[in-house]
């Protein structure tokens, strides 16, 4: 499966209307189990013929190998009737797959994974039609792989069993594994970090999730499968969790009344500094609204917010998304006490500085191309003040803004 860690400059406007993220375009939405159009999977107009080679490395036409169920496996994507030929040399995997419909060979290309979950081989393999569709599966045992079709738009449910072996079809998803499936947003979650999950219920024993958590700049993300078993979906990786205890990671999903449950022993895994997955989550988004200044602690008051929004106009956003704190100082200047602080955010702390006076505010935020200034203070309206100077000088350009309030 997939794991990402990145960090990215501006993460927070994500989140304006709700702690959903263009990462589940990274996570794709998850489409129904019953496709409407054959062409979602490579149907003839979209495909490409392979050669197909067998046993002894002899080549066979395409309606020899539609014939040879040697080595070969039976399945489903969806509700589309499925065959295909997978070859394993360590940890590289290819093959062909076809619908039975079509019967027009499909390439696949990927890797095995055997370090990722305990004790089960996943398999990941993208086909090379348009779509760009990719296999995901997990070998639960050498004859039978469970696991889903996806590309950016949609996911579907795929099995396959190998021709020949005494093996049982999946269940499809009951009642009660029906109730994982679904966008989750963490409770926790807030303008300045938060998490959300997207599971996908495959089969009654099986699902697929999508982890998202972010902290600032800072983000994490993961993929996986989790095998159901007594209503509690679960995933052991084989990664450790400290060196000393040598314990594998493991993630647990349960449904308590309407809420989700996740219960770690790393919450972080594969996260960024300070970035975790939470705990519980809500069904489907919620609003979070961007906090004002005063509630950032740019300002002191309401009614120094309104002052500031005014000063610094279409910019009162980037400040806001720059600062979930600020932290102040208080100066002697120009025999005057003031505070004097600069912004801190997970990932970019800086950004931003400011200098509170009894009748002036002052403010800078760094921007693509130099520094925008703003002041009330008319003595200042064309200089950095002393305070903030020294922060200044990690940009060479100023833009002076000054507004008589």
């Amino acid at each position: 499966m997939k794991k990402v860690i990145v960090s990215v400059f501006v993460v927070i406007a994500l989140v304006l209307t709700g702690c959903s993220s263009g990462k589940s375009n990274q996570t794709g939405n998850f489409a129904d189990s019953t496709p409407t159009e054959s062409k979602t999977f490579g149907t003839p107009e979209n495909s490409k013929k392979v050669q197909v080679t067998g046993e002894n490395g002899e080549k066979v036409s395409d309606d020899e190998s539609e014939n040879n169920t040697e080595g070969w496996f039976a399945g489903f994507i969806g509700n589309k009737k499925i065959h295909a030929k997978i070859d394993i040399s360590e940890n590289k995997a290819s093959g062909v797959y076809y619908y039975d419909d079509y019967k027009t060979n499909i390439k696949l290309e990927g890797h095995v994974d055997i370090d990722e979950m305990k004790d089960f081989r996943t398999v990941y393999l993208s086909e090379d039609t348009d779509k760009r569709g990719v296999f995901l599966g997990v070998f639960r045992t050498d004859d039978y792989i469970q696991g889903c079709w996806k590309n950016d738009n949609a996911i579907y449910p795929m099995y396959l069993i190998r021709e020949g072996a005494d093996i049982t079809p999946p269940k499809q998803p009951g009642a009660d594994s029906k109730r994982f499936d679904g966008h989750w947003t963490g409770k926790e979650s807030g303008y300045f970090a938060g998490s959300e999950a997207d599971i996908k219920v495959l089969f009654d024993d099986l699902i697929y999730y999508e982890l998202f958590a972010f902290s600032g700049t800072a983000l994490g993300a993961l993929e996986s499968f989790g095998i159901i078993e007594n209503n509690v979906a679960k995933t052991v990786f084989k990664d450790t969790t400290y060196d000393e205890k040598k314990e594998n990671v493991v993630f647990e999903f349960r449904i308590d009344k309407d809420s989700l449950h996740l219960d770690s022993n790393d919450y972080s895994y594969y996260c960024g500094m300070g970035v975790g997955f939470g705990s519980d989550y809500v069904k489907g988004k919620i609003e979070i609204k961007m906090p004002t200044a005063f509630e950032v602690g740019i300002v002191d008051t309401e009614e120094q917010d309104e002052l500031f929004r005014k000063l610094v106009g279409d910019m009162y956003e980037d400040f806001i998304m720059h600062t979930s704190y600020v932290s102040y100082d208080e100066e002697i200047w120009n025999g005057e006490k003031v505070k004097v602080g600069i912004s801190y955010l997970r990932g970019y702390s800086g950004c931003c500085a400011y200098i509170l006076s009894k009748d002036h505010i002052y403010a800078a935020i760094i921007g693509d191309d130099g520094i925008y200034y703003y002041t009330n203070d008319k003595n200042y309206a064309d200089k950095i003040p002393e305070p903030m100077a020294e922060w200044a000088n990690k940009r060479s350009e100023i833009f002076y803004n000054y507004k008589e309030l």
